[in-house]
């Protein structure tokens, strides 16, 4: 997936840095500090996934690795929204509905 930096912002590099140092650079999930020579990078996370919403409640500082994790959390959330609207889900069960 390739990031389309444009939709960050001009002043996005400001904000993300804001984010992090008022977590004391430490991942707000897992409280990981911040530390390239562990490997250890300090990223900003969009809580609703849209780059372009940088209001401070949607914004959280984690580290790569719990960064990682949300993503892979909203994709299945969206993949599992994507096939209970095509019918292919049973809303209330999560079991795969048989065509009538």
């Amino acid at each position: 997936m390739s990031i389309d930096k444009k939709r960050y912002g001009k002043d996005w590099n400001l904000i993300a840095n804001k984010v992090k140092a008022e977590a004391q650079y430490k991942c707000e999930e897992c409280g990981r500090p911040n530390s390239l020579k562990k490997g250890e990078r300090l990223t900003v996370h969009h809580k609703d996934g849209n780059p372009e919403n940088n209001a401070r409640y949607n914004l959280e500082a984690l580290c790569t690795r719990c960064h990682l994790g949300k993503h892979k959390f909203l994709q299945a959330q969206y993949q599992y929204t994507q096939k209970e609207e095509q019918g292919q889900l049973n809303i209330s069960t999560g079991i795969k509905q048989t065509p009538r």
